[in-house]
């Protein structure tokens, strides 16, 4: 299966540098070959000890560790690598024959994913991309200068499953639960469809045995409702069908996993779904996109940089401006996040040249430029009495950060009363 040129190397990222840990010559020329390929640097290892030695000695973002190895075993190793502080954020991937036997024991031994040989290309090439994918975003939140405005209250990830009791034995409501996920499972594909249109999902769990037809054909028809263009969906499915399936990972917010299911691996592939929906809200990948595709507003990467350009310019004229932040009521929710016409409200109340950016599920900020706090305020008084919960901040002025300014706005929203008036 062929390789797409460097499909690993993130913009703005050093080379990725990888480490493969295996006795066997051959795996490790047929690695060392599909890893160059994938944009990585490869190093190379004959047994445990001699990876570590490689480790001391230079930067290293991904190993590759054969289970089986002479003297030290790579379960062993993994433990070792782990457990020491300045290797603790390299992500390991164990290779193993077995790809059931060993679950339990590899995630104990606290390895971040595995493959089974033989290694099939498509699958290395997902798991290399979502692992440095994940260290970007926490680099991202570790270097971050000040914590990111909070725009809502916290609430559990909404999930909707598609599941056949009959082959699906396990208890994925209480998994799910314990992931910290809202979990709703439906029986009929029917039901399913009915769902997505009642209200949005985080993730969508689809059992493989419950879908008519071939799962790629059902996967692109599932693109094509709104409420699932976006979302990422988990396929499961038996492990006799999962070589099978594996041309699903080509597909943008999917991943498989076996069943019977193993907890640390069912985190695993939630996890990264998840960082990869999330790289577009700290503009990671290619950019941040200009639109949120499902709202039609204007997304808070842009809205950031944009208020970031905005400000000094501003402040050199003197020209007035400032920030709304509006929300949906929570009742509400289920039937007004991501659709166009739910914001009709906020756009009748706009002006033209006045900007809106969605910053949250419920959440939007209207940014009002050459206009005067008491035209905000005006705006405001407008859609509180439709019901929406709101703050302004006065931007005359200012030349504070748009982290800052944006921080203060979404502060006070979070302390303001539905009908509270706004400090001018």
């Amino acid at each position: 299966m062929p390789l797409s040129a460097n499909p690993s190397r993130l913009p703005g990222q050093p080379t990725p540098r990888v480490l493969v840990v295996d006795d066997d010559r051959v795996t490790l020329r047929i690695l060392q070959e599909m890893l160059s390929r994938l944009g990585c640097e490869v190093r190379l290892a004959g047994n445990a000890l001699e990876g570590l030695d490689l480790l001391r000695q230079e930067r290293v973002d991904i190993v590759f560790l054969d289970v089986v190895l002479p003297g030290m075993n790579g379960i062993k190793a993994c433990e070792a690598i782990k457990a020491h502080g300045p290797w603790r954020n390299i992500g390991v991937i164990l290779l193993t024959g077995e790809r059931q036997d060993l679950k339990s024991q590899a995630f104990g031994a606290g390895a971040d994913d595995f493959l089974t040989k033989p290694i099939d290309p498509l699958e290395l090439q997902a798991r290399l991309r979502i692992h440095l994918l994940t260290r970007r975003i926490e680099q991202a939140d570790q270097w971050r200068l000040m914590p990111a405005p909070t725009w809502e209250e916290p609430r559990p990830g909404r999930t909707l499953a598609l599941v056949n009791p009959s082959t699906l034995a396990v208890d994925l409501q209480q998994d799910m639960n314990t992931l910290g996920m809202d979990y709703r499972e439906v029986h009929a594909l029917p039901e399913f469809l009915l769902a997505l249109e009642q209200g949005p999902a985080d993730l969508l769990i689809i059992d493989a045995s419950s879908v008519p037809g071939p799962l790629p054909r059902f996967v692109q028809a599932l693109r094509q409702i709104p409420g699932a263009v976006q979302v990422p969906l988990l396929v499961v499915c038996e492990e006799s069908r999962l070589e099978e399936e594996l041309p699903l990972l080509r597909e943008d917010r999917v991943d498989l996993v076996a069943n019977p299911l193993v907890l640390p691996e069912l985190q695993l592939r939630v996890r990264s779904l998840l960082n990869l929906a999330r790289k577009e809200d700290i503009g990671l990948e290619l950019g941040p996109p200009f639109l949120d595709p499902d709202s039609g507003a204007l997304t808070r990467p842009f809205l950031e940089a944009f208020l970031a350009h905005w400000a000094a310019g501003a402040g050199r004229i003197h020209t007035p401006w400032c920030l709304v932040a509006v929300q949906f009521p929570v009742g509400s929710e289920p039937d007004l996040v991501g659709r166009r016409e739910a914001l009709q409200p906020i756009r009748e109340a706009m002006e033209p040249g006045d900007l809106l950016a969605k910053m949250g599920d419920r959440t939007f900020v209207v940014l009002l430029l050459g206009r005067t706090a008491a035209q905000g305020e005006l705006l405001l008084w407008m859609l509180r009495r439709k019901h929406f919960k709101g703050k302004a901040i006065t931007l005359e002025g200012r030349d504070a950060p748009a982290q800052v300014l944006l921080g203060e706005l979404a502060t006070g929203l979070l302390n303001s009363k539905p009908g509270a008036a706004s400090p001018r």
